[in-house]
């Protein structure tokens, strides 16, 4: 997670703890990252403990903070191409299953109606595989997204 992308909620409930210094240092690094570009936060966290100030370094945010927004981006089109990719191959398979399972049936004295409802049932089920496994991936990108957070 890129540096001071902390929700305001989160950073006033820690503000106190912040300020009497009884935050882990990831957490202390990232609330003064937050506080250095949000002029709200700061002005409560000087209202908390008057004569506070930023460190003189962080005064003014870091310009290095979009850089890491367009790494993020590509990851997250990285990401969703390998989503695409991953249904289109589920779906191609099932199709393909599909067609084969269907020719076998053609040659058998199968009646039609029991070949079709057998086809919707494979198309069916690939579809609920590919919905569970999307699922699964968003899952994933969530966890990533909320790792170090908080």
């Amino acid at each position: 997670m890129p540096m001071g992308e902390l929700k305001c909620c989160v950073v006033q409930d820690l503000l106190a703890a912040f300020l009497d210094g009884k935050v882990q240092p990831e957490t202390d690094r990232e609330i003064t990252y937050h506080l250095a570009s949000c002029a709200a936060c700061r002005k409560l966290a000087v209202d908390l403990k008057p004569g506070w100030e930023l460190p003189k370094d962080l005064e003014k945010p870091a310009q290095g903070g979009e850089e890491g927004r367009t790494e993020l981006k590509a990851t997250r089109r990285r990401s969703s191409a390998l989503t695409l990719g991953v249904i289109l191959i589920i779906f191609s398979l099932v199709v393909v299953s599909g067609l084969g399972v269907f020719e076998f049936f053609k040659v058998s004295d199968i009646p039609v109606w029991l070949k079709a409802v057998f086809a919707a049932a494979l198309l069916g089920t690939g579809i609920i595989l590919t919905v569970l496994i999307v699922e699964r991936i968003r899952e994933q990108r969530s966890e990533k997204d909320d790792f170090g957070k908080y």
